[in-house]
């Protein structure tokens, strides 16, 4: 994961004390995640200097050099004149090539900002749960582990579907999504609204209770999955693959750009008014999500033509 901060963060951090209350106490486990990787200039950090102490600064600055050489830091060439710390960070954000850049401040930063970010920037002072600042900045701090929400914390299925329309925004570009699913009940609910009707994302459908096959109409069907069913899923999704997964893989789980997305319990968890009781779980494991989508053995290089 890498993670871009803004000015309000970085002086928040540098000035923090143990003693601190939340919400300084969240920036201090930011930063201190080993597994994630951050971004910054020589010109990003001389904005920061008369912000701060000069001891803190340097400090800061020897942090930094440590995680490079851990590469766990990258520090982007000054190209350009910028003149503000804020002209600085947008272009930090444009060059960067990453799929998957969390960006966060402390407070909501300016028009320009939000503009630059396309609305994608988590504020720490506006986190409350289960919203996208929330979401966004925990990802941060347990990265690469497990993030948790409940039914509890969700008033209605509206709230859920926003849920999910704020994760699946979370990354710059979708590709491929791959959904395991045995209940294919992708008409009783809107979680996959965001990404359904996007003809530039590609859905891997991967379901236990079928044969794996290549083109439409030859499927052997069984019992549990049926034409009907299968012309569902073809107008939920502009761009579909209909696939097998291995048995014992688990009944449900979406895994997109690294995301991996799974309930804990094997019920149709995503239609609230039928389940009154469930967890989903949400971590951002790139290598972790390799590994479960290579067990389908999906060759990409054929659909992405």
């Amino acid at each position: 994961m890498h993670i871009l901060l803004y000015e309000d963060i970085l002086v928040n951090y540098l000035n923090y004390k143990e003693e601190s209350n939340d919400p300084e106490s969240m920036v201090k486990a930011i930063l201190e995640n080993k597994n994630s990787i951050f971004l910054f200039s020589k010109r990003l950090l001389s904005f920061l200097e008369g912000k701060v102490s000069k001891e803190l600064y340097q400090r800061f600055l020897t942090k930094l050099n440590n995680l490079r050489e851990k590469k766990l830091a990258v520090n982007y060439a000054s190209t350009e004149e910028t003149s503000s710390f804020e002209e600085e960070f947008i272009r930090l954000y444009n060059i960067h090539k990453s799929n998957v850049l969390i960006t966060i401040a402390f407070e909501k930063p300016s028009e320009s900002i939000q503009q630059a970010t396309n609305n994608k920037i988590a504020v720490l002072s506006q986190q409350q749960k289960p919203n996208y600042h929330w979401l966004v900045i925990n990802l941060a701090i347990l990265h690469p582990f497990t993030l948790s929400v409940d039914e509890i914390d969700f008033r209605d299925d509206a709230e859920t579907d926003k849920f999910f329309d704020d994760l699946f925004s979370i990354p710059r570009k979708i590709s491929t999504i791959i959904i395991f699913d045995d209940y294919y009940n992708v008409d009783s609910h809107n979680k996959y609204a965001k990404v359904a009707n996007r003809k530039d994302i590609l859905v891997f459908y991967c379901t236990e209770n079928h044969y794996r096959f290549a083109k439409y109409p030859k499927p052997d069907w069984n019992n549990n999955f049926n034409d009907d069913k299968y012309k569902i899923l073809k107008k939920t999704f502009s761009k579909l693959e209909l696939w097998t997964k291995n048995r014992g893989s688990h009944t449900r789980r979406i895994i997109f750009e690294g995301f991996i997305v799974n309930p804990d319990i094997d019920l149709d968890f995503l239609n609230k008014k039928n389940n009154k009781m469930w967890s989903v779980h949400i971590r951002f494991n790139e290598h972790r999500a390799k590994e479960i989508t290579n067990i389908i053995d999906i060759d990409y290089k054929k659909y992405s033509k």
